[in-house]
């Protein structure tokens, strides 16, 4: 809030009958007291969306007194974000909110118990969405006995969301994993790496491997979307052995793995496809990995070979191609498969990086193009990473280019983007 903004608080507050306050966002810290005081004395009935952020130790009875007053015992209040040192006070005040569809909760330290978290989220009938983030790696998920929760239902949640380090987000979808949430459709997770763990506590591999449990159609659960990131600035992830358990999920439709770095080949994505249904029902998949291997482990153009021919259903693909490639073994892949044109039903195609000893030549412009309208006849959009060199983007507009050629040519637009 702005230094005027106690007189034009005093003014509302003279005229308040007739001003419908629907939305609030305070940052404690940035806003005196005594405005918070003003506000409080509005107590509108109105309210519908709400943001506090910056709670700290001192501040986070006056948030809890402020919510409340605010958002008339929280009977009109839909849309709730809490940041900071979440008391067990505050998160007590939720149980009055009876009518929020979506919940961000968001820890740096708490003490509130698991039990008492999921016993107030347990009492949001309406709830939709919901999103669970720890900040710090030492905020303790503490001990729930899962044979307290698992009766339980959330009737009506559609999207999760829980972010922090393992130790913590893999306890979240243990207890997730035990609910009823028949409406289910999108689960994220995202974990900050970088303390190892001890060996009680889950590590992002067995994060992965718990949220398998929500993704296969004999759960009863109907998701569809499954996202998950990492941000593992030293060591690479190595996708067999992380995401190799992903395979068996039969019922998922779009898949996002995000990391900064990733140990994968192309034979990993060939045994993955090999090893269970997921590749076969997948429509959409994002596998983004910020840094170019460095040590072997790369994706060859060979990837969408594979994908092409074995992942029919596919309508998006967002991949890197990592390893060197000239003309030469561009127009050498398509006499192979000359004889197999695709059959798929891909329309986007993403790719935000090439190798850095890609061959950017118009031979290869010309004959990267042909390989694609050979492999993904039904390609509208082709899309590369926002940040190329100028010499590249020629490149690529070129390779644009030669595919509207070949649409028109068989009579398929192309739009060119």
């Amino acid at each position: 809030m702005e230094p005027t903004a106690g007189i034009v608080l005093s003014r509302i507050q003279q005229v308040k009958p007739s001003f419908p306050l629907n939305r609030l966002s305070i940052t404690f810290g940035s806003v005196p007291y005594f405005q918070i005081s003003v506000l409080m004395s509005l107590a509108p009935c109105s309210l519908t969306t709400m943001c506090l952020r910056g709670i700290q130790k001192d501040s986070a009875i006056l948030a809890a007194s402020l919510m409340q007053a605010m958002a008339g015992n929280g009977k009109t209040l839909e849309v709730l974000e809490l940041v900071g040192q979440l008391s067990t006070t505050l998160i007590g005040t939720l149980s009055s909110c009876t009518r929020i569809q979506s919940l961000h909760l968001e820890f740096n330290k708490s003490s509130a118990t698991p039990e008492f978290l999921w016993t107030i989220l347990l009492s949001m009938a309406a709830l939709r969405r919901l999103y669970l983030g720890a900040q710090i790696a030492d905020l303790s998920p503490g001990t729930l006995s899962l044979d307290a929760i698992q009766t339980h239902s959330l009737d009506k949640l559609e999207h999760v969301e829980f972010s922090g380090p393992p130790a913590i987000v893999g306890v979240w979808i243990e207890h997730i994993c035990v609910l009823h949430v028949p409406m289910l459709s999108t689960f994220s997770f995202a974990c900050s790496l970088g303390t190892p763990t001890n060996g009680a506590q889950p590590d992002f591999a067995t994060c992965v491997q718990r949220s398998t449990r929500l993704a296969c159609k004999g759960e009863g659960i109907p998701l569809r979307e499954l996202r998950i990131g990492a941000k593992n600035k030293d060591t690479p992830i190595p996708f067999a052995l992380t995401f190799g358990c992903l395979a068996t999920c039969d019922q998922i439709q779009i898949l996002h793995i995000s990391t900064t770095k990733l140990h994968i080949n192309s034979q990993d994505i060939r045994t993955f496809i090999q090893c269970g249904p997921l590749m076969k029902n997948l429509q959409e998949l994002y596998l983004v990995n910020d840094h170019e291997p460095t040590h072997g482990q790369r994706l060859s153009l060979y990837i969408l070979r594979i994908l092409a021919q074995k992942c029919t259903r596919l309508t998006i693909l967002q991949v890197s191609l990592d390893a060197k490639c000239s003309a030469g073994d561009l127009e050498a892949m398509q006499r192979e498969i000359n004889c197999e044109r695709g059959s798929n039903v891909l329309h986007t195609l993403v790719i935000p990086r090439l190798s850095k000893s890609w061959d950017y030549t118009i031979s290869s412009a010309v004959a990267f193009s042909s390989l694609l309208d050979h492999l993904f006849p039904k390609l509208r959009f082709l899309e590369f990473g926002p940040t190329q060199p100028e010499k590249h983007e020629r490149w690529w507009k070129g390779v644009n280019e030669m595919l509207s050629v070949y649409r028109r040519i068989s009579r398929r637009g192309v739009t060119v983007v």
